[in-house]
């Protein structure tokens, strides 16, 4: 199995490096504790909370408690609010405790679903009496998959990964229209960056489906930590009636399966996500009030 990034790729340094330099450069950037990646941990603006690097493109981030607190406690003494969002749940009830009910507020729960797929094989998965609905749509993915004209890329290399995600943002362009600002030039630019840094260190991929040799269909998928983490998606609305957005989902989550990894659905808590999931795995934000 090739190497996968062995942490929470939000917390990638070329994630948070893009970030800070490309899409919010105005950010002073601190980190707490002992890091053997140096991961920048906070970030804040003049005048603005003390955050967590990366809250704005990221879906989960989980520094350690004790660079938590670090970071509390130098807030603290400059009379500065914090708002620490993406944090897994748990994290955000330990250190609303820590820091005491009249000090934090654990704010925005928002549901995470997963998929534990690492333990068992697809087969196993699909045969859960509660996967009914998910068997009758991996068939019809299967379906699809196996017409000659259809075929699945992965880029997942410095090389190929710039291009197919290329593709991938027009086709998310093609799907949402304006409804979506997941990919506003600057957004497009960080995610660009990021990727082919990450791509190198088995963090970033772009799954892409193509029916006769024109893509259709494509995920962009982050690595690390023992999982797949869907980040991104688009697809043709021309090839609607095939549901090709369904069928590259299918070939991700098999393929993560088979190499014995989960599928991290990350946050929204879409229908489409509950036809798969088999574990939430909720983030919040923690509010400290000021002193």
């Amino acid at each position: 199995m090739p190497s996968v990034w062995p942490g929470n790729p939000f917390r990638h340094p070329a994630w948070l490096g893009a970030h800070t330099q490309i899409l919010e450069p105005e950010l002073r950037v601190e980190r707490w504790g002992d890091d053997p990646h140096d991961q920048a941990v906070t970030a804040w603006t003049v005048g603005g909370p003390l955050r967590l690097v990366g809250d704005r493109l990221s879906d989960r981030l989980d520094p350690p408690l004790d660079a938590l607190l670090a970071a509390t406690a130098c807030a603290e003494a400059r009379d500065q609010p914090l708002r620490l969002r993406r944090l897994p749940l748990p994290t955000a009830e330990s250190l609303a405790r820590k820091l005491g009910e009249d000090r934090a507020a654990v704010t925005e729960i928002a549901a995470s679903p997963t998929i534990h797929l690492a333990e068992g094989t697809w087969d196993e998965y699909l045969a859960r009496p509660e996967s009914r609905r998910a068997r009758r749509i991996a068939v019809q993915a299967d379906r699809l998959l196996a017409e000659p004209a259809v075929r699945i890329e992965v880029a997942s290399d410095p090389d190929t990964i710039f291009d197919a995600l290329e593709d991938l943002v027009r086709l998310h362009h093609l799907r949402f229209s304006d409804r979506s600002e997941s990919f506003t030039e600057e957004k497009h630019t960080t995610v660009a960056a990021a990727a082919m840094a990450m791509s190198d260190d088995g963090a970033a991929s772009v799954r892409t489906l193509l029916v006769d040799d024109r893509p259709v269909a494509a995920l962009f998928l982050l690595a690390g930590a023992g999982a797949t983490w869907f980040h991104q998606s688009g697809w043709d609305p021309a090839h609607a009636e095939r549901s090709v957005g369904r069928a590259v989902l299918v070939d991700a989550m098999r393929d993560s399966c088979e190499r014995g990894l989960d599928f991290h659905l990350l946050t929204g808590d879409h229908e489409y996500k509950q036809w798969w999931a088999t574990d939430d795995q909720p983030v919040a934000t923690v509010e400290l009030h000021r002193w």
